[in-house]
């Protein structure tokens, strides 16, 4: 599912949005102080990550979390099962996300948080 970056924001309430280049900045942000848990970075973009995978590299793009935005806020949520079906990428860009303090997971469903 594609969908227009433009409208990639999500109302929290009255006066509160993410957009996605909120999230975009907030995963890069984790990502400098934290790392990501379950993920083995090896090197680090402006466009995005490459990440071990076993035992090849695979590229993580701007372009992968887009996608995974769009379908988030298109159904407001994304059952865990739905994005392994998805492939690899979508499950690393799942693990980025699923970190941030607006998102919560609970009982297999990944949604963001008011």
């Amino acid at each position: 599912m594609h969908c227009d970056i433009l409208i990639l924001v999500y109302y929290l309430g009255d006066d509160k949005m993410i957009a996605f280049s909120k999230m975009w900045d907030d995963v890069f942000k984790m990502v400098e102080e934290n790392g990501c848990n379950g993920v083995k970075i090896v090197e680090k973009f402006k466009s995005g990550y490459i990440v071990l995978i076993e035992d090849s590299k695979e590229f993580i793009t701007k372009e992968d979390f887009v996608n995974f935005w769009c379908r988030l806020l298109y159904y407001n949520e994304v059952e865990t099962d739905n994005i392994k079906k998805c492939g690899e990428k979508a499950e690393y860009v799942y693990k980025f996300i699923k970190n941030l303090p607006y998102v919560s997971e609970n009982s297999g469903i990944i949604k963001l948080v008011e």
